[in-house]
């Protein structure tokens, strides 16, 4: 009797030496698991008719049609998360998100799916460096709120200023203005009305002042600092 339970406390300190090993593998089948499930939910989503989705979309498969809305270049996260508080409803369900960083159009999109029957839950658009977001209530909303680029972001000019616009075939151009004309506080301008950055910043008394972002028509930014209109 007392080697038989020798031998049993051998085999149970043998097993907590390997206990972080298999607390290691549970984890590893566990998140092996949920990343199948995620990928049978984003396959299933995208061959849905994009019309089923929301009536306003064409009878094509979803993923053919959001495609279609982003850069090929975006990155794409997909996960099976709790819905979120603003779009879970009176019933808490699964959603499958997708996040989008659109690179070339400085946003991420957020977008719920209801994991089971795949109907929108909802989602929102955040622009970089901008404060909140714009919500999405409908995905045929969606290719609008692109094209339009930040101007579901208005620019929060200082008191005593106005927002000043400007389009034309070159693009578009916001600033903020006292009311003696002087540019104050923050600019911004994009190629293509509002879609690719041309530059972003501030302005102090008509000139150039702190960190400013300055990009071409090819999407390369430069990161420069200005003192009183001097470039540093």
């Amino acid at each position: 009797m007392k080697q038989r339970v020798t031998t049993v406390l051998i085999g149970i300190s043998a097993l907590a030496q390997f206990a972080p090993f298999v607390m290691l593998l549970a984890f590893a089948v566990a998140a092996t698991a949920q990343t199948e499930k995620t990928e049978d939910t984003v396959e299933q989503l995208f061959v849905t008719p994009a019309s089923t989705l929301d009536p306003a979309l064409p009878e094509i498969p979803f993923g053919d049609w959001v495609g279609a809305q982003i850069p090929k270049r975006s990155g794409r996260i997909f996960e099976i998360t709790q819905c979120s508080g603003a779009h879970a409803g009176t019933a808490p369900s699964t959603c499958l998100t997708i996040d989008v960083h659109i690179v070339s159009r400085h946003r991420t999109l957020h977008l719920e799916f209801d994991s089971n029957s795949l109907a929108f839950r909802g989602g929102a658009m955040a622009a970089e460096e901008l404060e909140g977001d714009f919500p999405i209530e409908a995905l045929s909303a969606l290719p609008n709120l692109l094209r339009r680029g930040m101007r579901p972001f208005p620019l929060t000019c200082p008191e005593n200023t106005n927002l000043k616009l400007r389009e034309s075939y070159a693009g578009l151009f916001e600033w903020c203005e006292d009311t003696e004309g002087t540019q104050q506080g923050p600019a911004r301008a994009w190629f293509s009305t509002g879609i690719y950055l041309l530059h972003r910043g501030q302005y102090a008394d008509g000139r150039k002042v702190g960190d400013w972002t300055e990009c071409d028509r090819f999407e390369r930014c430069a990161f420069n600092s200005y003192e009183n209109g001097t470039k540093q």
